[in-house]
């Protein structure tokens, strides 16, 4: 695990798991390093792919757009799992306003999540 990247990434289970270690605030420069580094881990490979965080109060505008054109290649679902309800319901309101290239669910429940992306499978 290297701590300079904004996320940790492993495979269990045929899922691809990244653990965000950003606690407020989503940039566009954070949101690079975060799809690099899944990249890398993949190798080429799609994966269904659960997100866990704590905190995320904000997601700059640039890195919505970025989200939007780049961050969904080689994912095949997204789940983001986070207990707080704020950041659930900034998660939520983004996903409702933007067109998402794949399936995409919010939930507080990991287990549920990973569940859910099973389905997704290949």
């Amino acid at each position: 695990m290297d701590k300079n990247q904004p996320v940790d990434f492993f495979i269990e289970d045929g899922i691809l798991i990244g653990v965000l270690k950003i606690q407020q605030s989503l940039d566009i420069d954070s949101l690079k390093k975060i799809v690099k580094e899944r990249l890398k881990v993949c190798k080429g490979k799609s994966y269904p792919t659960l997100y866990e965080f704590n905190i995320l109060e904000h997601i700059n505008k640039d890195a919505r757009e970025y989200m939007n054109r780049v961050s969904s290649e080689g994912i095949l679902a997204t789940a983001l799992v986070s207990k707080n309800k704020e950041s659930n319901i900034i998660i939520n309101a983004i996903i409702a306003i933007n067109n998402q290239d794949v399936p995409v669910k919010v939930f507080t429940d990991k287990t549920k999540a990973i569940k859910w992306l099973k389905q997704f499978i290949k």
